[in-house]
């Protein structure tokens, strides 16, 4: 503002002084200034058009001063007020966040969400949802059965927490519920979380039976959850198993198989064991029978079931040799589609029996699971059961005769 007053002035003063230059005669002296009174009216005509013509200029540059100084300052106190604002967020989200995951009625909790679905941002709607699905409290369904994607994955990875104090039957009976529930929305897959928690509530001494876990797979109807629970139970050998570890392993695997053979419609045909299954039934569950011989031979191969048939600990919802049946049932019936696998399955079926009293004990009980498994056997893979069965007849007797008679009269 200064620099451009001065620039004005200097003009101003250029111009009278050039009008003097043309006005003034020959001859000029002091004496011609201090006598002459045209000179003095137009020293003060000058500086009076210089005052009128620099008050607007400096009234106009002060006032735009000041605009931007009154500008400067909104935008300063308009950055604290969004500053204070997003405190002001971040500690209501905070209290929202804190209020959806502890909230015990149903009713407090919908009005937390209520007041989330207003939020603009979509990452602060994120982190109240995912409190309140975290919060034991909330059903794993949600309030009103609203389970969605997000409640899925949070519920599935909080299983422990949720279900810490319900008992095992209401526990199973709830997982149920949730795991259909996932399927039926189409989520990503959560065998991996509710298998550890299968496991790991069974190996606590208080899981589940083998017809819950039965049960489970059937309202799950993920093939993925097979081979997790198969896998988590038999992370430890045979030699390095506590009993609850092997009170767990028969409940689970006996579970397991049983669903296994369900898929598969061995249950319906109970009445005429001697028919085996016909390759293209079999054939529609592919990947299933795969991941379930996969996970049988490795258990059988790493000694997880070695002598499983004598195991006679508490908690097991289903005896040992029962346990052992169901294993023979569906490795044969899961073999059609790997020779290897099947091969290494006959090598260690025997193991599990560990003596020929321990296997006619189970063939007394469960005939036709074992008559079922060596029919399979025989079918898919007729070299395998020439070559390999012969090493059997000390422990298995006339097992292998039987079985064969009970094909021809098929």
């Amino acid at each position: 503002m200064a620099g451009t007053f001065a620039l004005v002035s200097m003009l101003v003063l250029f111009v009278a002084v050039a009008l003097f230059g043309v006005l003034r005669p020959a001859g000029l002296s002091l004496a011609w200034f201090t006598g002459n009174a045209d000179w003095w009216m137009f020293l003060v005509s000058v500086l009076t058009l210089l005052a009128t013509a620099t008050i607007p200029v400096a009234l106009f540059l002060f006032s735009r001063a000041s605009e931007r100084r009154a500008h400067d300052l909104m935008q300063q106190q308009a950055s604290t007020l969004a500053a204070l604002t997003t405190v002001q967020i971040a500690i209501r989200m905070d209290i929202l966040v804190e209020q959806a995951a502890t909230m015990t009625q149903r009713e407090d909790r919908q009005a937390v969400l209520e007041e989330a679905r207003k939020l603009d941002s979509g990452r602060q709607k994120t982190r109240v949802f995912e409190a309140y699905w975290r919060n034991p409290a909330t059903p794993l369904c949600g309030d009103y059965g609203e389970l969605d994607q997000l409640g899925a994955s949070v519920v599935a990875g909080s299983l422990k927490t949720k279900l810490r104090d319900v008992d095992t039957f209401e526990a199973m009976r709830r997982l149920q519920r949730f795991v259909k529930t996932v399927k039926e929305i189409e989520a990503k897959s959560i065998s991996s979380q509710v298998a550890d928690w299968v496991v790991e509530r069974s190996e606590e001494g208080n899981g589940p039976g083998d017809t819950s876990v039965r049960r489970l797979l059937e309202a799950a109807r993920d093939d993925d959850l097979y081979g997790a629970l198969l896998y988590g139970v038999n992370r430890r050998s045979f030699h390095t198993a506590t009993e609850r570890e092997k009170s767990a392993r028969v409940n689970v695997t006996a579970g397991v198989c049983g669903a296994f053979l369900e898929r598969i419609a061995y249950f319906s045909e109970a009445d005429d064991m001697s028919a085996p299954a016909t390759r293209e039934r079999d054939a529609r569950l592919v990947g299933l029978s795969s991941s379930m011989l996969q996970a049988l031979a490795t258990g059988l191969t790493n000694g997880c079931y070695r002598g499983m048939s004598h195991w006679d600990t508490e908690g097991m919802s289903i005896t040992a040799g029962g346990a052992a049946a169901y294993v023979v049932a569906a490795c044969g019936a899961g073999s059609f589609g790997d020779r290897h696998l099947a091969m290494r399955c006959l090598q260690n079926i025997p193991g599990m029996f560990h003596s020929k009293e321990g296997f006619r004990n189970t063939l007394l009980r469960y005939e036709e699971e074992l008559n079922f498994g060596g029919l399979k056997f025989e079918d898919y893979h007729p070299d395998l059961v020439a070559q390999l069965w012969p090493s059997w007849r000390d422990l298995i007797g006339d097992w292998v005769t039987r079985s064969a008679s009970r094909r021809e009269r098929s």
